[in-house]
């Protein structure tokens, strides 16, 4: 038979166990809740960072000339991996709270051929304010994930990055697309066309000319000179 202190140390020990239980499990929810906070955080940061790399890409892109490749280059690359980063975070955060069916969507393949700089700061502003929005609803509890949000988040990013390889892509091919044509054959094309264009005016002017009575000087010079002819015969016979 256990003893009344037995049964007192018993107690106290499944108490004990549950209180370790409940500081384990309050102290995870901190530690998932700091590193969330960490996370966004992050996420505010490199997307602040993205903007600014965003403008020196814009203020080279406008001295383009005079700026070596390399460095555009660099700046392009910093752009992506900043990006590649923060869907990195977003996708760490939420796939263990979706299906694979829900994070189909989040990749479009969306291709952009040229580029909108207040576009691209707009969407950069965007995205920081929709990372703010869903990081509210994401910390409360029991409360579903914004897969609408989420969705738009992806699609931004996925946009900005389509757009610095279009703009990457795009200083590549510039300088073939400039090249100054020869002199000498920009001359002679120029030549050519004028001289056809002389041409045809001629024939048309001469096509006129016949159009409006010109022709019958080209008859009277052939009676004249059918009837030379006649009066030659004439002068034959005597």
């Amino acid at each position: 038979m256990n003893s009344p202190i037995h049964s007192i140390h018993e107690r106290l020990a499944i108490q004990s166990e549950a209180m370790l239980k409940e500081e384990e499990k309050s102290l995870a929810d901190s530690m998932n809740s700091l590193m969330f906070s960490l996370d966004i955080s992050s996420s505010r940061s490199k997307m602040k960072r993205i903007t600014c790399l965003l403008h020196e890409l814009q203020n080279l892109s406008k001295v383009c000339e005079d700026i070596q490749e390399s460095c555009k280059e660099n700046r392009v690359l910093q752009l992506k991996t900043e990006l590649e980063d923060v869907k990195d975070i977003l996708y760490t955060l939420v796939e263990s709270r979706l299906s694979p069916r829900q994070l189909n969507p989040f990749d479009p393949s969306i291709r952009f051929f040229g580029i909108d700089w207040e576009a691209i700061f707009g969407r950069c502003f965007n995205v920081s304010i929709s990372i703010c929005v869903f990081s509210s609803s994401f910390t409360s509890q029991g409360a579903s994930l914004d897969i609408v949000l989420l969705n738009s988040i992806f699609s931004h990013l996925s946009r900005i990055e389509a757009e610095m390889d279009s703009h990457a892509e795009a200083n590549r091919l510039k300088t073939i697309q400039t090249l100054p044509r020869p002199l000498t054959k920009a001359k002679s094309f120029r030549e050519t066309s004028e001289s056809k264009r002389v041409l045809n005016l001629g024939v048309r002017h001469r096509e006129s000319q016949s159009d409006l009575g010109y022709a019958p000087d080209f008859a009277v010079k052939r009676k004249n000179s059918f009837l030379q002819n006649v009066s030659n015969m004439f002068k034959n016979i005597r």
